[in-house]
């Protein structure tokens, strides 16, 4: 092609230069989940990312911001390497930690030396894209590495249309393909690198619903009152400790392996009492079972809590809770009336593998379709009651 004088495109793609790794940055990783394989008789739980920065060694001791938890690093895995020493910034890797921490997703990992900023203000620089115009007071999601958090449009300092590059100060509002100044007021604190450490790690996006609606950049982060400092400094201090006797030692004692029975459902749909039914009834069949009631266990969370901000905070109270109860060997009955449905896939795969879902529904339109039980009708009458005790009976009394 004599009208093209450079490179082909297989020779272009031969001369690109792969992308340096930041190992020699600061120890950056996201929390993107936990997981826990209890059916392969692994009781860890792993918690999965990764390294957008720095490089993790067996051994170094580790802080997830912007909660302040800490353990040291026991193990590490990744996939086609059996027990790797280390790993850098660009690998995808599962941690194991010395300590049982309860680590949500959105977290950032780091080293004790290295720490990113953390806040609940911050003032940032964005390009909206937005249909509707982004407003002071407005609400939006924030996504900041695997963090989602809500926030609140608190002012506009400056809006500067792209194509005319006029620039307004103080507006009301910015609107579609302006570059815009804004702070933002967080409903959770949230860790970031404002300077220097990991460029994307100060790169954010703003969602109205699942809609991305702009883009843009961290300029500043307010530190956080002395009052939330001092909460999150206090945290390191806390340590799971497990059952002082082993799982094979008290299922052998109670004749039954624990599990976890969760009743889900839309409010007044006789959960708790079918709860309650059901725990009787496995307590006359000689099972070790225990009710734990949602709303016992967030019964003294603050009365203004919002149950669509602190949906979360909630499941990991509950997760918590449900912990030290299944690893005594209980079969613990439980609802889930201040949870989301999607709160209970979450509870179920993090806590056991012997689990069984129930879902009570007036109809047909039930919305968690894979609940491993139905009931359509009163749960708590007498045959629905025996042939639920029959498959919790089955189910602790498996073998493995």
């Amino acid at each position: 092609m004599p009208w093209h004088p450079g490179p082909t495109l297989l020779e272009a793609l031969d001369a690109l230069i792969p992308e340096r790794r930041n190992t020699e940055g600061p120890l950056r990783m996201p929390v993107q989940d936990v997981y826990k394989f209890n059916k392969l008789g692994n009781d860890e739980r792993m918690i999965v990312g990764r390294l957008d920065g720095g490089i993790l060694r067996v051994g170094d001791e580790v802080v997830f911001s912007p909660s302040g938890k800490r353990s040291r690093v026991r193990g590490l895995r990744v996939f086609a390497s059996p027990n790797p020493v280390a790993i850098a910034a660009g690998d995808n890797a599962t941690v194991v930690l010395e300590d049982e921490l309860f680590v949500p997703r959105g977290e950032l990992m780091h080293h004790i030396q290295s720490a990113p900023e953390i806040g609940r203000v911050l003032r940032g620089r964005i390009f909206w894209l937005g249909r509707k115009s982004l407003r002071v007071g407005g609400t939006y999601g924030l996504r900041l590495g695997t963090a989602e958090i809500e926030c609140e449009v608190v002012s506009v300092h400056e809006a500067t249309d792209a194509s005319t590059l006029t620039t307004l100060y103080d507006p009301s509002e910015v609107e579609r393909n302006q570059i815009a100044e804004i702070s933002l007021r967080l409903d959770k604190p949230v860790a970031a690198d404002v300077l220097g450490g990991v460029a994307e790690l100060r790169r954010f996006v703003l969602l109205d619903g699942y809609d991305i609606w702009g883009g843009g950049q961290i300029l500043s982060l307010e530190p956080l009152p002395a009052a939330g400092r001092r909460a999150i400094e206090r945290l390191p201090d806390l340590r799971w400790h497990a059952q002082a006797v082993p799982a094979a030692q008290t299922a052998a004692r109670h004749g039954h392996h624990p599990a976890l029975v969760l009743f889900a459902g839309d409010s007044g749909q006789g959960k708790s009492k079918a709860a309650a039914a059901l725990q009787r009834a496995l307590f006359d069949a000689g099972l070790h079972a225990v009710l734990l009631d949602c709303d016992n266990v967030l019964a003294d969370a603050p009365r203004d809590t919002s149950l669509d901000t602190a949906r979360d905070a909630l499941a990991a109270t509950m997760e918590r809770t449900l912990q030290p109860l299944l690893g005594a060997g209980m079969i613990v009955v439980a609802t889930t009336n201040a949870l989301g449905l999607g709160d209970h896939g979450g509870l179920l795969g993090a806590l056991s593998d012997r689990h069984l879902s129930i879902l009570l529904s007036p109809d047909r339109s039930a919305r968690l379709v894979d609940a491993d039980v139905v009931i359509r009708g009163d749960a708590s009458a007498a045959p629905a009651i025996a042939d639920l005790v029959e498959r919790v009976g089955k189910l602790c009394r498996e073998p493995g």
